[in-house]
């Protein structure tokens, strides 16, 4: 799994666009397993899930795939981590040093333009992004017709 989501997908290698979104989609779906493994029913599984992910190197990865050019990227990173620190045992298992490295890639990352990514979102060619997007009853943008 760390080797899917570590080695740079290249772009240049593929000029078939279905092609290029199988490449992503592969991605996606590996960073998908891990959010859902690291917030699964048990706290043993949970620990041992992020122990794994440790010794894989996970984090570091995430603060490298941040920063990505591919939106859905970025927003699986920050869930990961997101979900390592709230439902997992990460912020236990970091120094203060790793914490720091962490929370300040995460707000650099938030207050980047967003004209970047929200050119990805209005381009037909980029459109498969949004397709797995889980969304929830409670989104803002669910709560009625008119906000979906």
């Amino acid at each position: 799994m760390a080797s899917i989501l570590s080695v740079p997908w290249d772009e240049s290698m593929c000029s078939d666009t279905p092609q290029l979104i199988k490449g992503y989609m592969v991605k996606s779906d590996a960073w998908d397993i891990l959010v859902s493994v690291s917030c699964s029913e048990g706290l043993r599984e949970r620990r041992s899930a992020l122990n794994r992910q440790l010794k894989a190197g996970i984090p570091q990865t995430c603060l490298t795939a941040l920063h990505h050019p591919v939106l859905l990227f970025s927003k699986l990173t920050a869930e990961l981590l997101w979900t390592l620190c709230t439902e997992s045992f990460l912020p236990e298992m970091l120094s203060a040093r790793d914490s720091g490295i962490i929370i300040t890639s995460l707000c650099t990352f938030a207050l980047q333009d967003p004209q970047g990514y929200s050119d990805q979102l209005n381009d037909p060619a980029k459109k498969w992004q949004s397709l797995p997007l889980k969304l929830y009853d409670e989104d803002p943008w669910c709560l009625n017709d008119e906000s979906r």
